[in-house]
């Protein structure tokens, strides 16, 4: 009966992906924009488009120009464009600030190229997003990672710390291969805020630049509700998605100079290759727009924000099986954690025998709400101020009555930490493959480690072959290997292929997380290097 059951629901759900594919993109999109789907994702205008500053783009087509007399340059910025982001830079307190029309991405590529030569070393967090990697790629630098702590109780990975930073520029400084900058992320995916002032002085004591990818926190600068800026804590360059917290389009980042220690003339030839080179007057229109908004009402509507966010999380605190994380409460002071951006709510389904796949299917499929990420023991709501009261009440019921509901099934079925992990994710409805069966999952506290035999230029340019994930341990990865979102690999070209890679590998497949980077894009197989 219950194969019958898994066959209809499969028609079905082929039915509905046919239906899907019939339509074009705008016909699918104008059908979702009219359903009751609730955005708990970026961007953070979250479609509200009868609100300021939104509704000023009625017609996006009728103000979609090129360079036309009057209108300027971006790449040569002389006229009303540099107006613009002279009075962005105003508004920030920064040195200089740039439009970027290709998201945070290309900045952090020009920030990365203009303050390293070709071949150099380059330290950096490891767990920054995949365009960081690209950057060392295309320089072909020498990367050496900073591993953030790791919060074990909620297996989440926690700050950078000051020490560790400082640390390692001295063992590089006495290899004889300081680097001349150091790339962190602050705040994380998660809104964990690392010790960036603490980070800046080690960085500036050993003659190197800071950059910060700051691209979740574009909301920071505005309302002391919030975590403080690394604009004001000693960063050289910061990058910031507007489109990720506040109410631009997507797309839509701006990069900040905030020193005098970064080459603007290599700075700005960057990033002239790494943007198009006909950017959308419609983006900058919209970041022009959205820093001005911020400029006037930022400080009162992430107050409102705040208010929200307070009442959200005293309205679940009492949830018996399902944990959403106070971070101010839970998680300062900690891992290395100096502030938390409470305005990422983290959903933690450790103690429910759930994951965090089966948390975003039940509240997509029950409650129309659509989570910013999952991850293997949580998900992730990412709130803005565009959200509304609605938005909150909804997203705190829905959180109530699953839990009310696992709490019904524990004691009905008794099930508990008897469960077996295969078990438990196939009734989560993720398929278990062959190359990772249960008995090779082991628990975990550590951050998978890297060990680097070449450089991820060299191991992308390398003879490669496909192999079995069953039989790559000891091998040398030759692609990434990351969950997106947010896009951290767990394995970058050139290193070794270790235990403990493989593990979290499958623990991430065994979760139903959506595994990426890979030729393969049934991730049963990984590139390495043919040696």
């Amino acid at each position: 009966m219950s194969g019958k059951i898994e066959k209809e629901q499969e028609r079905e759900q082929k039915r509905k992906l046919e239906e899907k594919l019939e339509k074009s993109l705008l016909e699918a999109l104008h059908v979702y924009a009219e359903s009751d789907f609730y955005p708990l994702h970026m961007p953070g205008h979250k479609r509200q488009i009868f609100e300021m500053p939104m509704k000023q783009f009625k017609n996006p087509f009728g103000i979609d120009i090129t360079e036309i007399e009057g209108f300027d340059n971006l790449h040569h910025a002389e006229g009303i464009l540099k107006s613009c982001m002279e009075h962005a830079a105003k508004v920030y307190g920064t040195e200089k600030t740039y439009f970027l029309v290709n998201g945070s991405s290309c900045g952090i590529l020009a920030a990365v190229s203009a303050c390293t030569a070709p071949g150099q070393s380059f330290l950096m967090a490891r767990n920054c997003h995949k365009s960081v990697y690209h950057g060392v790629f295309l320089r072909n630098l020498k990367a050496e990672y900073i591993y953030p702590q790791i919060f074990e109780k909620l297996w989440i990975q926690g700050g950078i710390l000051a020490d560790s930073v400082d640390n390692c520029l001295t063992q590089m400084e006495e290899r004889g291969n300081c680097p001349s900058a150091v790339l962190i992320v602050s705040p994380t995916y998660d809104g964990l805020v690392s010790d960036v002032r603490g980070i800046a002085e080690a960085v500036h004591r050993h003659g190197s630049i800071l950059i910060v990818d700051e691209a979740h926190g574009a909301h920071f600068p505005f309302s002391f509700a919030f975590p403080e800026s690394a604009i004001s804590m000693g960063a050289d360059v910061v990058i910031q998605s507007l489109h990720k917290t506040l109410p631009s389009m997507t797309q839509t980042a701006v990069l900040h100079v905030c020193s005098d220690r970064v080459d603007l003339g290599m700075l700005e030839y960057f990033l002239q290759i790494y943007q198009s080179s006909s950017p959308s007057y419609v983006f900058m229109a919209a970041m022009d727009t959205c820093i001005r908004y911020m400029e006037r009402s930022g400080e009162k509507k992430l107050e409102e924000l705040r208010k929200n966010l307070d009442w959200f999380y005293e309205r679940v605190q009492h949830l018996r099986k399902i944990q959403v994380i106070r971070g101010q409460r839970e998680l300062v002071e900690k891992c290395g954690i100096v502030d938390v951006d409470c305005s990422k709510i983290l959903i933690y389904m450790g103690k429910t025998g759930k994951n965090g796949a089966w948390l975003a299917d039940r509240m997509r499929e029950e409650y129309h709400m659509e989570l910013e990420m999952v991850q293997e023991q949580y998900g992730l709501a990412l709130m803005s101020l565009m959200d509304t009261k609605r938005g909150f009440e909804r997203l705190a019921a829905a959180l109530c009555e699953l839990d009310a509901e696992i709490l019904k099934e524990e004691k009905e079925e008794k099930q508990g930490s008897d469960v077996g992990l295969r078990k438990q994710y196939e009734e989560n409805g993720c398929k278990g493959e062959e190359w990772y069966p249960e008995e090779k999952v082991t628990a975990g506290t550590e951050i998978a480690t890297a060990e680097i035999v070449c450089t991820i230029q060299e191991a992308v340019y390398s003879k490669k072959r496909c192999i079995l994930w069953k039989d790559a341990l000891g091998e040398i990865s030759g692609e990434f290997v990351y969950v997106y979102p947010p896009g951290i690999p767990i394995l970058a070209p050139g290193e070794r292929i270790s235990e403990n890679i493989l593990n979290q590998v499958r623990k991430a497949a065994l979760a139903g997380l959506p595994l990426q980077g890979m030729r393969d894009r049934e991730g049963r197989q990984i590139e390495v290097i043919d040696r």
